[in-house]
């Protein structure tokens, strides 16, 4: 509110106007709201936030997005991506609320846009155009201890900073920081750096929990394909990150894996050696695909293993120890511990089509209502479909009463894939997964979810 006034003077009449109207209003230095002055600029445009004068909380720009963002989280929760604030631009931001980056994003997501993107069909365009511009690259921005300018259409407008504190301070954002720091009024008041600047708009991001949702196209933060926004305390560096497709119907699980949406999905390899000697390409190599519909998610797998081997009758005992495929899922991506709870499930997928896990008791459960499975062999290449139903870390063994999940576009989730291989020993003779382990057991994938990499579901719908 204090902002207000003065921003209006500084970006209209510079500087000197800003200090004319303080002066002739007996408020210079200021130390205060902005008194009004009848006629002038500030009446016009900034009555409401002058000393007096002041009801509410004036809108602008930054309380904005902050609601935008609030509304959006609400909505769509951890799995917020572009296209989700693409939309929520186009039916809640008038376009005259938006400026320098923001405008110019918003003209060409209008520009380029199909028609029906608003009502929920593809943009019919590369989203990651709308933060190519001038403003969100920095190319226009200038920092000096004279001052600042910023071109708006053919003009180019002054922002005078004075005072080594003042220049200090711009120094800090035009580096990226994102962070203001405490600053003389009238010797910082014409500085406007979420204008001029439009880079990383830290404040123009909204901090909820652990997630931060910036929410400009423009500033190229959310650029490109869906992704969460994440500051992520609950998982190890360097994760993979999976994007999975829609299937506009759904595959059949019979092993065969000739539907469009395997022939279009991008292979994931299973190559990170957990446990065991180094083994040969003709001993195993894996990798696999994901997909989803709105009722499962569906992972398709190709292995080669020159040994099958499945020695254990009882599906219950030792079922680690057989040749099985392991798929670890954390529906919200909370990571964390999920040893004797469901905060995640880790599916050992026996060669008979089972699904086995450690239930809440501390003792093996057998979940293959969860995973319809199916498998084919062609020379030493298997080929393995999976469908799977998604549930919460409410899951409760033995009631009727669970339900799996909805899936939506946008929706993430903690994935990871392994294999256990054995060729005829007691014990597997190697354990290979498709996410590194950095320190400690490489084998505690069972254990620890915040090993899992990162499931985007994607609304590409694959035909």
């Amino acid at each position: 509110m204090l902002g207000k006034p003065v921003e209006v003077l500084s970006f209209k009449k510079g500087r000197e106007g800003l200090e004319s109207y303080l002066r002739e209003a007996g408020a210079f230095p200021l130390r205060d709201y902005v008194p009004l002055l009848e006629g002038t600029l500030v009446d016009q445009l900034g009555r409401d936030c002058c000393r007096g004068h002041i009801s509410r909380a004036e809108p602008d720009d930054d309380i904005n997005y902050t609601v935008l963002a609030l509304l959006l989280l609400e909505e769509k929760g951890a799995g917020l991506c572009t296209e989700d604030v693409a939309r929520a631009w186009l039916r809640l931001l008038p376009a005259g609320t938006t400026w320098t980056a923001e405008r110019i994003a918003y003209r060409a997501l209008l520009d380029n846009m199909d028609d029906e993107f608003v009502n929920g069909e593809p943009p019919g365009f590369d989203l990651a155009l709308c933060s190519d511009n001038d403003c969100s690259s920095n190319r226009q921005c200038r920092s000096s201890r004279l001052g600042h300018r910023l071109q708006r259409g053919d003009r180019w407008w002054p922002f005078r900073t004075y005072g080594p504190a003042d220049t200090r301070v711009v120094d800090r954002t035009v580096a990226g920081t994102g962070r203001r720091e405490p600053r003389r009024l009238l010797g910082v008041s014409a500085r406007r750096a979420r204008r001029p600047h439009c880079l990383h708009r830290g404040d123009a991001a909204m901090t909820l929990s652990r997630f931060t949702t910036p929410m400009l196209l423009g500033s190229g933060l959310l650029s490109g394909v869906c992704a969460p926004v994440a500051a992520d305390t609950t998982h190890y560096e360097n994760r993979n990150r999976y994007l999975a497709p829609r299937a506009a119907e759904a595959p059949i699980i019979d092993g065969s894996a000739d539907e469009t949406v395997w022939q279009a999905g991008e292979w994931h390899e299973i190559d990170q050696r957990w446990l065991g000697p180094e083994y040969t390409a003709e001993d195993f190599s894996g990798r696999f695909k994901v997909a989803w519909t709105e009722e499962r998610l569906y992972i398709l797998v190709e292995v080669v293993d020159d040994i099958l081997f499945d020695s254990h009758r009882d599906p219950l005992v030792q079922y680690w120890d057989d040749d099985c495929v392991e798929i670890f899922i954390d529906e919200d991506y909370s990571g964390g511990d999920h040893q004797y709870n469901h905060n995640a499930f880790a599916y050992h997928m026996s060669l008979d089509n089972q699904a086995i896990d450690i239930g809440t008791d501390e003792k093996p459960h057998n979940y293959s209502h969860h995973v319809e499975s199916s498998w084919k062999q062609v020379g030493n290449k298997i080929v393995w479909e999976f469908a799977i139903d998604i549930y919460t870390d409410e899951y409760i063994d033995g009631s009727d009463d669970n339900a799996p999940v909805d899936l939506y576009a946008g929706k993430v989730m903690g994935l990871m894939l392994a294999y256990c291989d054995n060729d005829g020993s007691e014990l597997r003779e190697n354990f290979v997964g498709s996410e590194s382990v950095p320190s400690g057991p490489k084998d505690r994938g069972w254990i620890d979810a915040g090993l899992f990499g990162t499931l985007q579901l994607v609304d590409t719908e694959q035909k």
